[in-house]
């Protein structure tokens, strides 16, 4: 099942990811049966409720709240597990959010207004605002997201669990609702990195989950909690909160995500990741038959030695030079710019040179403090004594590699010692979750990334190339 999932993680902008969704209810779903087979027997020892002597509809309505507990329960803690292990990568999604609600309400009012909205206009103020806290309310998200899926497996505190799953339900299907008619952003979010789905397919799941939370808070006198006492059932929720918290909170502030998600990820060969493969064609000479509407297209191998067969204008009419789509290809999975002063784009070039490579990664460039730039600074000696390659890709929004390191310099007094080139912030962002961050690489496959918190030591780059 998981291995299914993981073959359709990178489906093209119009590939139906729907098949992708029905996997995923159907793994929790098989989770649901066997739990709720498993916490029925338990139940018949445990409290008065018998599924063997019940009447049909008390069963039914018995079995069923247990199957729509759990099979929710599962599928937010899978949705949140896959977030809360990169809470940054969430709220780089949020702030898509954020950017495509302001420009939709920006074209609002230049179409009723006939002109631009002032810079201040409440909405842009707010959206900006929200900009700034998208990590802390991204925490707050996927925390959330696993502690309701926790407590609603348990069964405990459900007259705050439900209602409060509920609304983060139909919050997500406004906002997947908003995704699949405007198309921004492309990608919900839903499942962070692990795997993305079309806006329309990702609609209609949080449309399915929307009809079993409210079928399941019509069934809530059928749940039965876990933990009785109230006390432990206090314990419980807060353990669980501050344990899904500190997590969280690690995998972004103090190193990368535990797990790696993204294409650029260790042994990943990014060289092959940014080039397309072209659809492969079969060209020929066409050839329809007047009686059947048959078509054949002869290869000039084939038309050398068969033209005779064909030239029967009563049966067959020629079709001119025809062309067959023998294998589709596929696009690049990567867009990788990097753009030096003059605006030439050297992705390729980077990307396929064989040696040792250390990238230097800043998608904010000029938010990165003075002694990580100092750090990196300082292997650049070994990398040149070693003759290995070390240059930056920078976010540089309208200005030029050269504008931003010279802020750099007059913000922290400090002269970048490698070349510095200029690429997508996003896929910066993407890339490596830190700022700035080290990307090593041999041969276009990345050996190791590291965190602004943990640059590696000469010694640990010389263990790591050996």
């Amino acid at each position: 099942m998981i291995a299914d999932i993981l073959l359709l993680t990178s489906p093209s902008p119009d590939q139906s990811t729907f098949g992708i969704v029905l996997k995923i209810f159907g793994g929790c779903a098989l989770v649901a049966i066997l739990v709720t087979t498993a916490y029925s027997l338990w139940m018949k020892k445990k409290t008065s409720i018998d599924f063997d002597n019940d009447s049909t509809k008390a069963n039914v309505l018995n079995l069923t709240s247990l199957f729509l507990r759990f099979f929710l329960a599962s599928l937010l803690i899978f949705s949140g597990a896959v977030k809360i292990i990169d809470p940054l990568g969430t709220s780089y999604k949020m702030q898509d959010y954020y950017t495509a609600f302001d420009a939709q309400m920006s074209e609002a009012y230049l179409v009723e207004h006939g002109e631009a909205p002032p810079s201040d206009i409440w909405y842009t103020q707010l959206f900006s605002s929200l900009k700034k806290i998208s990590v802390p309310t991204a925490v707050f998200m996927v925390v959330l997201e696993v502690v309701l899926g926790v407590l609603l497996f348990l069964g405990i505190f459900k007259r705050s669990v439900i209602p409060i799953t509920a609304a983060m339900l139909f919050f997500f299907t406004f906002l997947t609702g908003y995704t699949a008619q405007t198309g921004e952003p492309s990608d919900c979010g839903c499942f962070g990195d692990f795997i993305k789905l079309r806006p329309i397919d990702s609609f209609y799941k949080d449309i399915i989950l929307c009809i079993a939370i409210a079928i399941l808070w019509m069934l809530s006198s059928k749940i039965r909690p876990m933990i009785e006492k109230g006390l432990d059932r206090q314990v419980t929720l807060i353990s669980v909160s501050a344990i899904c918290f500190l997590f969280a909170f690690s995998n972004y502030m103090f190193g990368l995500p535990i797990v790696d998600f993204r294409p650029y990820k260790v042994g990943n060969d990014i060289g092959e990741k940014t080039v397309s493969i072209p659809d492969e064609y079969r060209y020929g000479f066409g050839y329809k038959n007047k009686e059947t509407g048959e078509k054949v297209i002869l290869s000039d191998e084939e038309f050398a030695t068969e033209w005779e067969a064909y030239s029967d204008t009563n049966t067959w009419t020629f079709l001119d030079r025809q062309e067959e789509l023998v294998k589709e290809g596929s696009p690049a999975e990567l867009d990788f710019s990097v753009l030096d002063s003059m605006g030439n784009d050297l992705a390729q070039e980077h990307f396929n040179y064989e040696g040792v490579t250390l990238w230097v990664v800043s998608g904010e460039p000029l938010k990165a403090s003075k002694k990580r730039w100092e750090s990196l600074n300082e292997l650049t000696t070994w990398a040149n004594e070693k003759a290995h390659r070390m240059h930056a890709y920078l976010e540089c929004g309208a200005k030029t590699p050269q504008d931003v390191v010279q802020e750099i310099k007059d913000e922290h007094k400090i002269v970048l010692r490698f070349p510095c080139y200029a690429s997508d912030g996003k896929v910066l962002k993407t890339a490596i979750r830190a700022n700035p961050g080290l990307i090593i690489l041999k041969d276009g496959v990345v050996l190791a990334k590291y965190h602004h918190t943990s640059y590696p030591t000469t010694k640990d780059l010389e263990n790591l190339l050996k």
